[in-house]
């Protein structure tokens, strides 16, 4: 993933944060579209990799995902 794909996951996070610290009252009635976009789960999943993250429920590895080739498809599922 581009550097400046990791950067626009970053804005969101700040501007998220920024929201919740500034308005304490503010509500966040829908994060779903936020957060399933395919930078941010290629970002998350980065991150996952990067700390060797554990087996899922369903007990596929990450190891398992990668030699598979799969790690698209993933993505593309989670954003529906």
């Amino acid at each position: 993933m581009a550097i400046n794909e990791t950067n626009k996951v970053r804005q969101l996070q700040r501007s998220l944060y920024r929201k919740a610290k500034q308005e304490k009252s503010a509500k966040f009635y829908s994060l779903y579209d936020k957060l399933c976009r395919a930078d941010v789960l290629w970002e998350a999943w980065l991150q996952v990799k990067a700390n060797q993250g554990a087996p899922g429920i369903d007990g596929q590895t990450i190891e398992a995902i990668v030699e598979a080739g799969e790690e698209a498809q993933m993505i593309q599922e989670k954003m529906y």
